[in-house]
């Protein structure tokens, strides 16, 4: 049987290790150049500066055109033009508007849950759907768990995709535990499915179980050993050459009905994962080892009742992640520090503290629009590679919005003025403001990919560089109190990973060890 794995104290030592290689990492994965670093930090150097001195009375969006107007080369055209300039205003204000609100909704002695579920129920009604549950079920957070579980079986440890001829059958095992896992969140059932897998170093034991379910306590339930052959005679054969008493024998659609006493499904009752074939099971390996493509569960699939407040909980999971991943934070830093080996650009007392009080300011959204203009060109005119040149600009704002947030977040940590618990609580609230937002635009395909783009590891990477950016700009006190704060945090990050979500733990890895792959 495969050795159980502390996924706490394994991600707490990937993070710890991770604090300066990761930098190094995403400078190398986004092909951030000397020179493209140079244009980055004073291309955002200029929007800053620029906004800080333009005219009171100028609204956001005309400055940000003007501004965008200074780079002909990137827009089609002038109303492309524009559009942007309205897309990343509208969007930074519309974070805003709901972070206050959800502030207001706490005030009242209510929830987080409660609040988000309300924005759910704006969107669905704005998007024109009658059925609520499919429309939260679709952008719940829910299913970044099982897409997450697809990417760690997908690459290997060097970040390259597993090419391997039988990687159907892993993949397989995870399709059922993510399947079970997604109807156990629908009906609010504590029962969870895992798969076993070995740790650094160890191997596969001998009829070691795959996959097993643990009730909320955390006790096994279930035992299954998955074998997934061409044919039922394949599969049998495969079962008889190990010693799997104890354990289930979990077979491909369609053949259990030839094998005696194995089954198609792992259940407890009545939660139960999807069948899958062995033909479904060899299409996503194609796809996979082909394509670059993994099976994206979503939603639909379910026919529970997808609820608000497990949505909140996996949003709560998620800001540990960006409050805890330091490799877009450093690599923002060192853009501004001296990557390039040049002398920085000059940043006059007066600018330094307009940031500095920005920093420290709520709901400030011009800081925000000014940064992610600074960013949208620095991404579009492809300083940070060519693979992010056509990331949609509400998307862009969506990342660096969050970034900052977290950021002022590290700082206020950084100065004592919060405890490393009322961190992560805040970078919880900002998530869920971000999930809020997004969601009740009532977009439901926008939806998700905006929050695919936000929370998934180049969002967190690009946020974190535009967080520490801006830091590193306000001074070099600020830079290093978040940079600091950063690596503190690890360990309320590590601690808190199993009280919000035993997943959180294989997506800090995952992200830690292959968010350079995602990139390519």
């Amino acid at each position: 049987m495969s050795k159980q794995i502390d996924k706490t104290e394994i991600s707490k030592l990937i993070i710890e290790q991770s604090v300066d290689n990761d930098a190094k990492l995403l400078s190398s994965q986004l092909q951030l150049t000397p020179q493209s670093a140079l244009n980055t930090r004073n291309t955002l150097a200029s929007f800053i500066r620029s906004y800080k001195n333009k005219p009171s009375e100028q609204p956001a969006v005309v400055w940000l055109d003007n501004e965008f107007a200074l780079y002909p080369q990137l827009w089609l055209d002038e109303t492309e033009r524009k559009k942007a300039a309205n897309t990343i205003t509208d969007t930074v204000e519309n974070y805003y508007h709901h972070r206050a609100e959800l502030d207001k909704h706490f005030d009242k002695g209510l929830s987080q849950a409660s609040w988000l579920d309300e924005k759910l129920r704006q969107g669905a009604i704005a998007s024109g759907h009658n059925n609520f549950t499919e429309y939260a079920g679709n952008i719940g957070v829910a299913l970044d768990r099982a897409n997450q579980n697809n990417i760690n079986v997908l690459y290997r440890n060097d970040g390259q995709i597993n090419q391997q001829y039988n990687l159907d059958g892993f993949i397989a095992e995870h399709h059922h535990a993510n399947s079970f896992n997604l109807e156990a969140a629908a009906h609010g059932s504590e029962y969870h499915a895992e798969v076993l897998e070995p740790g650094p170093g160890e191997t596969y034991g001998k009829s070691s179980v795959d996959i097993v379910i643990k009730d909320g306590g955390g006790k096994i339930v279930r035992r299954y050993q998955a074998k997934y052959g061409k044919d039922a005679e394949s599969t049998e054969q495969l079962l008889k050459k190990g010693d799997y008493r104890g354990q289930r024998k979990l077979v491909p659609k369609g053949q259990a009905e030839q094998i005696e006493n194995s089954t198609d499904t792992i259940e407890v009752d009545g939660i139960e994962s999807k069948p899958l074939t062995k033909e479904q099971a060899k299409e996503m390996q194609r796809k996979a080892q082909l394509e670059y493509e993994a099976k994206q569960y979503d939603w639909s699939q379910l026919n529970g009742k997808a609820l608000s407040k497990n949505i909140a909980k996996q949003a709560a999971g998620g800001a540990l992640l960006s409050v805890g991943f330091q490799g877009g934070r450093i690599l923002g830093r060192r853009i501004w520090n001296g990557l390039t080996g040049k002398k920085n650009p000059d940043t006059e007392q007066d600018l330094q503290e307009f940031i500095h009080s920005s920093i420290r300011s709520a709901g400030q959204t011009g800081i925000a629009v000014a940064a992610t203009g600074g960013i949208t060109v620095a991404i579009k005119s492809g300083w940070f590679g060519k693979a992010l040149k056509n990331t949609p600009v509400g998307h862009i704002a969506n990342f660096a919005t969050l970034g900052i947030e977290n950021s002022k977040i590290l700082y206020k940590f950084s100065k004592g003025e919060l405890t490393g618990k009322e961190a992560v609580d805040q970078a919880g609230c900002a998530s869920i403001s971000m999930i809020g937002a997004i969601a009740a635009g009532g977009k439901l395909a926008s939806a998700g990919a905006g929050l695919g783009s936000v929370f998934g590891p180049v969002g967190t990477a690009l946020g974190g560089v535009a967080g520490g950016l801006l830091g590193s700009m306000a001074g070099s006190a600020v830079g290093e109190g978040i940079y600091q704060a950063g690596k503190s945090i690890v360990s309320s990050v590590a601690r808190g990973i199993s009280s919000v979500s035993s997943s959180i733990g294989s997506t800090i890895s995952s992200a830690c060890s292959f968010v350079g792959s995602l990139f390519s």
